[in-house]
């Protein structure tokens, strides 16, 4: 019985996936199935496969956003920047179709798993232990374990145990975002975690006493499929000299519910009980139930359970001996479409263990002299460049930071827009951070005094600069790439370094060093790093290391380039000699991923901010204080919008600032972390939403109903229960008394202008023109401004969908599937196309980077021709015989709208919607009609126009409108009134068939039908 057991085990193991990143794991509920991807690469697409070799889903990173897609309603697929994880959920799944193996795939390489609902995630799940020797000190070694699971492991804990004893606990809180273990907080050179949850790093400092010490971790899994307990250990010995590995164990908690058929119970009973192991055989793991019964049960109940019981198992034995090879045969096809299978790729395993087995010698050799170049060589040219330029007259590191003047510039290179008790009106502050909080304490710490000639204004949010003091073991060799470029950021004036050419040529060196670090040991898999990759990767590297040295003097220059030579041609025996300085290295890059990624979040605040304060003046405002409260935490709205319905006929829902005065002993910057990081928690409650948040002061832009702000008492309710909330998330004491003061501004204002706010004169202002490679009768119809330089266009005739890219030159091109007709662009860098006699819109998205992707098909009951959007939930497209319908894009529903338009030519008009308007060219009458969206006629332009093909409509309601026949470009003012001519002949205009107005980049693109001539100009206005 006990070999069976065993033969068992092996098949029902042969296919599970035992690694570190990048990995595929999946978990099961009932009808639900999750496919979990963990890469250590974001920036290339990756697509999930299920085990009929079909995509599911795909996703893509454009600026710290996922783009997905997945095949119907029933697949989401999201993806985390922060998590390096994508998911795939499907929701009413069968157990036979979620069984097999699923893949994982990004560019040529692949990783699998093998879903099998019966067997539970035991036989999936793995924990992976490794370790290294940082330091040597007489008796005394300081090791570094990494414990990981590419599961995550319930309630995000881990075990570390010293020979079967244990140690320490590490959970990480998904809540507060921190790294916990017995003592309180993790510190980083004690302890931390990923923000995944399940990967952890713990450091032990031991006497040397032993030729032999055993290290452990284990963590608990739960089965919720089958409401099974587990754990799971994994053990590496240390015999003085270096780590192996000693297997992995299992120990079942709670057995699975009859067998896995029963979903109704739950157990919501938290299991205590320490982790105790019990030492099994190192390839063969205690899982099985059956093995369990046969212990636990008589010698009686045994033989009936055999006799039961076998032929059970010699049949699973025979099917998965079969699925076995099915698997083999479906390898070989993925391998044939994609290129050969990829071993997965675990960063800490192969680089720390120093197990030669695992990898080619001259793989690890790459990565050990890419991470020397920068750990020992770069470093030496950069402390040799900081002690030439910044540090005068044998100064020390620690006195020219002590310097007020150097330590006001770093406080403000950390916190570019707090003030701070040395600021002076007239101080230039840095244009955006240069420093996260880490990187900043490497050279300050928060336990300043303050001398007693400083006065401080008594509650005020200006920081004291005094409480800033400087690390005591702060120096050269503790400073990383990145906060060393600060430094001579800061540091490298003229009046240090009086030439501007040595100035520059220091700070682009210091900047490529950093930025190609960066590239290599953030966003690249390194183990699979081939002589031609490490060539690439090495010169990127090696080009501003040299051109660094250059600047000190001759003789140094020759040195530098003298060991870069010797390091690229040695052989490298001992792995822990770089193993540690990687670790490093990948904790710098992240330091500086965290540090964009809070840029990009301040720069989108900013901007959304400032486009809405152009219309903030004309906002009408209540003065009045509106009172609320919960707990002993009063709430004051000292100021909110007067808001009217009628102002907004087409949404429910504004764009609001909340500027936020909290009580002086509040700490706004740890308060706006945590609301940055339970945003999803805070937005899953109630009518108030957040959006935006800034990165230094107590504000926030949130999303709020129209009707809560236009009723008091509504009002109160909302802001009370949200400010709850955040309190309760953030571990705020609410029970003493304090004041909250709230300011509600309105940034969604309308934009129907009065009569004086609009432009008396509009001038064209020539931005550029191109011309768009063509098709045989090429016959282009309609275009947009998707961005700076990138211009969309498309060719009916030739049936494509163009992209322009203005500063390549380059063409992308989609062949359509039937001759399309108009274009809108949607949301989400998505464009609509109507297809007249396919009676259908299709959605395409766009990428710089990749081609057109289809998405989706939306079925039209008739023929479809001009499309335009209304905002950004709605599409309006004229269906031939039945008029002008509105499509919401969330609901999916058309709906016909009561503007009935007289001798519409479905072929040649056009329509345009904008400020709750609807304009249209009428080819019939050669002129321009304006209705509003009850249907009501506004006016109608006639005059000098002939045959009118396309209009557009800027943000205060004017028309540009293009004639076919004259070869010109007309402005027609809001009011219908007035005329004038923008462009003709002379300006290269040729039958002009279609303009756009781009109401971000406020421009007009035009192109002309046949030539495959276009040019784009800024609008400037004239009051």
């Amino acid at each position: 019985m006990n070999r069976i057991l065993q033969i068992l085990t092996f098949y029902l193991l042969a296919d599970a996936v035992f690694s570190a990143i990048p990995c595929l794991t999946w978990e099961m509920t009932l009808g639900k199935l999750d496919i979990i991807c963990r890469l250590d690469n974001v920036v290339l697409p990756v697509s999930i496969y299920d085990t009929f070799e079909q995509e599911q889903g795909k996703c893509a990173f454009k600026d710290f956003s996922a783009i997905c897609s997945s095949v119907n309603n029933l697949t989401n697929i999201t993806a985390s920047y922060s998590k390096r994880e994508f998911k795939l959920s499907i929701t009413n799944v069968t157990r036979s179709l979620a069984k097999g193996e699923w893949s994982c795939i990004q560019g040529t390489h692949t990783f699998k798993t093998l879903i099998s609902p019966l067997a539970g995630i035991i036989s999936s799940t793995e924990v992976v232990l490794t370790g290294n020797i940082s330091r040597h000190q007489s008796s005394m070694k300081t090791v570094n374990l990494s414990c990981f699971s590419c599961r995550e492991p319930h309630g995000n804990h881990v075990e570390f145990l010293i020979n079967h004893h244990s140690v320490d606990n590490v959970r990480y809180d998904h809540v507060t975002k921190r790294c916990l273990h017995k003592d309180g907080e993790c510190r980083p050179d004690h302890c931390s975690c990923s923000n995944s949850g399940n990967l952890f790093y713990y450091t032990f400092e031991f006497t040397d006493k032993t030729t032999e010490i055993s290290f452990t971790c284990g963590m608990r899994f739960v089965d919720k499929l089958l409401t099974t307990r587990f754990s799971k250990f994994s053990s590496v010995i240390y015999n003085g000299k270096e780590f192996k590995s000693n297997g992995s164990e299992t120990e079942i908690t709670k057995d699975p519910v009859n067998n896995g058929f029963n979903h109704s119970g739950s157990d919501n009973k938290t299991d205590n009980r320490p982790n105790s192991p019990v030492k099994e055989d190192a390839d063969f793991i205690k899982f099985s139930t059956f093995a369990i019964y046969f212990q636990e049960t008589g010698l009686k109940w045994a033989f009936v359970g055999v006799a039961v019981v076998l032929p059970v198992l010699l049949t699973v034995v025979i099917v998965c001996c079969r699925l076995h090879i099915t698997r083999k045969r479906k390898e070989l096809l993925l391998r044939k479409r994609s290129g050969e299978t990829a071993e997965l790729n675990p960063l800490t395993q192969p680089l720390l263990t120093g197990n030669k087995d695992t990898e080619p010698k001259e793989h690890k050799d790459n990565v050990g002299k890419l991470v020397l170049l920068i750990a020992n060589i770069a470093k030496k040219v950069i402390k040799k460049i900081i002690t030439c330029t910044l540090l005068t007259n044998d100064q020390t590191l620690t006195s020219y930071l002590k310097n007020v003047n150097n330590k006001h510039a770093l406080f403000h290179a950390w916190h570019n827009n707090k003030r701070c008790c040395q600021c002076k009106t007239d101080d230039n502050v840095q244009k955006e951070s240069m420093l996260t909080k880490q990187q900043f304490h490497i050279m300050f710490n928060n336990s300043g005094s303050v001398p007693q000639s400083h006065q401080h204004i008594k509650y005020s949010k200006i920081y004291c600069f005094y409480n800033i003091e400087v690390n005591e073991n702060v120096s050269l060799d503790v400073l990383d790439v990145s906060v060393a470029t600060c430094l001579l950021v800061c540091g490298c004036t003229p009046e240090i370094v009086p030439e501007l050419t040595d100035r520059q040529s220091i700070l682009d060196s210091m900047k490529n060093i950093k930025d190609k670090r960066n590239e290599i040991f953030h966003m690249t898999a390194l183990k699979h790093l081939s002589d031609d990759e490490f060539t690439d990767k090495w010169q990127k590297i090696r080009i501003p290391v040299v051109k660094l040295a250059s600047v000190i003097n001759s003789h140094f220059h020759n040195e530098i380039k003298g060991e870069i030579n010797v390091l690229k041609n040695e052989n490298l025996e001992d792995t822990t000699a770089y193993s540690e300085k990687l670790t490093g290295l990948l904790m710098q890059s992240k330091q500086d991923m965290d540090l964009k990624i809070n840029q990009l979040c301040e720069e989108r605040f900013m901007a959304k901010l400032g486009e809405a304060n152009k219309g903030i003046e004309r906002i009408r405002k209540r003065e009045r204080t509106v009172f609320t409260k919960f707990g002993d935490i009063s709430i004051n709205i000292v100021q909110y919008p007067d808001v009217k319905v009628e102002d907004y006929p087409d949404r429910n829902t504004l764009d609001v600032l909340l500027r936020v005065q909290a009580p002086n002993e509040w700490n706004d910057d740890e308060i706006m972390e945590m609301i940055r990081q339970m945003v999803d928690q805070i937005n899953s409650r109630g009518n108030i939403k957040i959006k935006e948040t800034t990165l230094e002061n107590f504000m926030l832009i949130v999303e709020m109903k129209i009707e809560i702000l236009i009723e008091e008492e509504p009002l109160k309710s909302e802001i009370e229960y949200f400010f709850r909330i955040i309190c309760q998330l953030c571990n705020i004491d609410i029970t003493q008394p304090n004041t909250i003061e709230v300011s509600i501004e309105n940034l969604s204002h309308t934009n129907s202008y009065s009569l004086d706010e609009r432009p008396s004169e509009v001038e064209l202002v020539f931005i550029r023109s191109f011309v768009v490679q063509k098709g045989k009768d090429a016959f282009f119809t309609s275009c947009a401004v998707w961005s700076d330089n990138h211009y969309i266009l498309i060719d009916r005739n030739n049936a494509l969908l163009l992209m322009y890219n203005h500063n390549t030159g380059d063409i992308q091109s989609e062949d359509l599937r039937n001759e399309p007709f108009s274009m809108a662009i949607i949301e989400n860098n998505n464009v609509a196309i109507s297809f007249p006699e396919r009676q259908e819109i299709a959605i395409y998205s766009l990428s710089t980077s990749n081609k057109f992707k289809f998405k989706e098909v939306i079925k039209v009951d008739g023929k479809c021709f001009t499309l335009t959007k209304k905002d950004d939930e709605t599409l309006l497209v004229y269906i031939d015989g039945k008029g002008i319908h509105s499509f919401n894009m969330s609901k999916k529903e058309f709906k016909s709208l009561d503007i009935q338009i007289p001798s519409f030519v479905p072929h040649s008009d056009e329509i345009c919607a904008r400020n709750n308007r609807l304009y249209h060219t009428s080819r019939s009458s050669s002129s321009v009609f304006c209705y509003d969206m009850n249907g009501s006629k506004l006016w109608n332009f006639k005059g000098v126009l002939k045959r009118p093909t396309a209009l557009t409509c800027d943000k205060f309601g004017n028309v540009y409108v293009t004639d076919y026949t004259s070869h010109h470009l007309y402005f027609i003012s809001a009011d219908g009134q007035s005329c004038k001519t923008l462009l003709g002949r002379k300006d290269q205009l040729w039958y002009p068939t279609f303009v756009y107005y781009c109401m971000k980049r406020n421009c007009l693109l035009i192109v002309n039908r046949d030539n495959g001539d276009a040019a784009s100009y800024s609008i400037k206005y004239k009051y």
